[in-house]
């Protein structure tokens, strides 16, 4: 009985949302925007139907902390590395990585696959599954191994942060595996 009230509730919720949305488009509560909302957000349920949720995400408020400071430290990193570039172009090596990375969940590779494309210098360029592969641009490229521990160690920080339990051991044996 729970698995069928549970899409119930989540789709009775996203309609509830969207219509909010479309009200709030419109600026103005009426009767006729309301039915409207409940129409515009009931035909795009039908059209792109919600997903099941395969994995719950756990938020860990220290280990987010820890991934906030993590990822603005990278930032202002990658903004110097990408002023480099900018002066002295001559020195520019750029390459496209393969990094093996490792979750159940989805929505962690897709954070991942976004707070690399968010950070100056990097951009994903494909993300493959079975094997979890992620293919990133590097504009400022030292050595391979170099780009393939950034890239694990941010996972690893967003796994810490958000990840279930036991979820960092693959990839701490994946960073042993990359050349210090």
């Amino acid at each position: 009985m729970s698995r069928l009230v549970a899409p119930a509730v989540r789709y009775a919720l996203a309609l509830v949302v969207l219509t909010a949305v479309w009200v709030g488009l419109w600026g103005d509560l009426t009767l006729a925007n309301v039915l409207g909302g409940v129409l515009a957000g009931g035909f795009l349920l039908m059209a792109f139907p919600l997903h099941p949720r395969r994995s719950r995400v756990v938020v860990r408020p220290f280990g987010t902390a820890r991934f906030l400071g993590y990822f603005a430290w990278l930032l202002v990193r990658a903004n110097v590395d990408v002023v480099r570039a900018v002066i002295r172009p001559s020195r520019v090596r750029e390459g496209i990585v393969a990094v093996e990375v490792s979750t159940s969940s989805d929505w962690l590779l897709v954070l991942l696959a976004n707070c690399v494309t968010l950070t100056p210098g990097t951009l994903t360029v494909d993300l493959r599954r079975e094997p979890d592969v992620l293919y990133v641009h590097v504009l400022c490229l030292g050595t391979l191994d170099d780009a393939r521990r950034d890239v694990l160690l941010l996972q690893r920080s967003i796994l810490r942060a958000f990840g279930p339990a036991g979820s960092v051991d693959d990839v701490e044996r994946r960073l042993a595996g990359v050349a210090a």
